[in-house]
């Protein structure tokens, strides 16, 4: 299968990757969560994905991705899983940055992102029990105003998070930023301790996502594309 990659992130012990399968005519079909069987949390460990000469996956990356038939396992609401082989990952194009008319032609026009956003709330997680009865899609992606990045102190004051804030339609949203790796140290190093930073003054597409089920809610994070 043919996909556009759409979302990179670090996942526990892998990597979540999602897109959108890319068809023989070149439209832009269903999203996509490629996964490795005997992973735990859904993920994709980084010898699973591989090109052939070593290196690894992009954002915007169109790869070619040797998958079984049918979904794999996973929360109900995640339905783009599919299996992975555990065979080498091919790229065989890209779309460039600047290409902003083959961007659009992927985004997602959803009227709210999942279920209608609650004012002066961070707005990152839907309860489970909406996400397992109303959503058949886990994945989007959205065109976004407003797009900020902030760091904060992680988890009983462990580390430090990213999270990103926008608006789309009439919510505004504050998310986990599953940026990882050297993209994650430049950008530590490009914000201050405290406040925000604006990343564009302009409309930007972001990959929203829910993630698995955590006590009792599916939580909302996100990768700027």
């Amino acid at each position: 299968m043919k996909i556009v990659i759409l979302a990179i992130s670090k996942k526990l012990n892998g990597y979540c990757v999602a897109g959108k399968e890319i068809r023989r005519d070149g439209s832009a079909g269903h999203w996509v969560r490629p996964i490795t069987r005997h992973r735990e949390h859904g993920v994709v460990w980084l010898n699973d994905m591989k090109y052939p000469d070593g290196s690894l996956p992009r954002l915007l990356d169109i790869v070619e991705i040797p998958m079984e038939p049918g979904r794999a396992d996973g929360p109900a609401y995640q339905t783009e899983n599919r299996w992975a082989l555990q065979q080498s990952w091919t790229k065989v194009g890209a779309i460039e940055k600047g290409q902003v008319d083959r961007i659009a032609k992927l985004e997602d026009t959803p009227e709210h992102l999942w279920v209608a956003p609650v004012a002066d709330q961070r707005n990152d997680r839907i309860p489970l029990l909406i996400a397992e009865g109303q959503v058949t899609s886990s994945l989007l992606l959205v065109r976004a105003a407003g797009l900020s990045a902030f760091q904060e102190p992680g988890f009983n004051g462990r580390g430090i998070n990213l999270r990103v804030s926008f608006r789309y339609f009439a919510g505004s949203f504050r998310l986990k930023w599953t940026i990882q790796g050297r993209l994650r140290d430049e950008s530590l190093a490009l914000l201050p301790p405290f406040g925000e930073a604006m990343v564009s003054d302009q409309p930007a597409w972001v990959c929203v996502s829910l993630g698995e089920p955590y006590r009792g809610d599916a939580y909302r994070s996100d990768f700027p594309v």
